[in-house]
């Protein structure tokens, strides 16, 4: 999706599509990045600390993404979107986080 898959990057992953979501995020995010490196880098997050963490968010999404939308009543929507709308807020201030952080560290 997006980028021509590398036979590094899809044997890195095969098995494991949150392993894939990231590397497909992780080339998007940084196109010229080789795959070797890229494998290693996203490989590298799964045994740190926010690995789990961030695996169980990727899980719930790729849940979301495959739940038919359209059975949902209107107060389920309602509710839903807010979540969404704060999850949104939150990854937001975290993102501009680590932009922060990442400026710092390449200073």
């Amino acid at each position: 999706m997006g980028f021509p898959a590398e036979p590094s990057t899809v044997s890195a992953s095969d098995g494991d599509p949150i392993l894939a979501r990231w590397l497909e995020a992780l080339r998007q995010d940084a196109p010229n990045l080789p795959a070797p490196i890229a494998v290693a880098m996203a490989q590298g997050v799964t045994r740190g600390p926010l690995g789990q963490p961030l695996r169980h968010i990727e899980q719930a999404l790729m849940q979301i993404e495959d739940s038919n939308l359209s059975d949902l009543t209107g107060s389920e929507v309602r509710v839903l979107a807010a979540i969404l709308h704060r999850m949104n807020r939150t990854i937001l201030n975290l993102d501009a986080e680590i932009a922060r952080l990442y400026t710092a560290t390449e200073q």
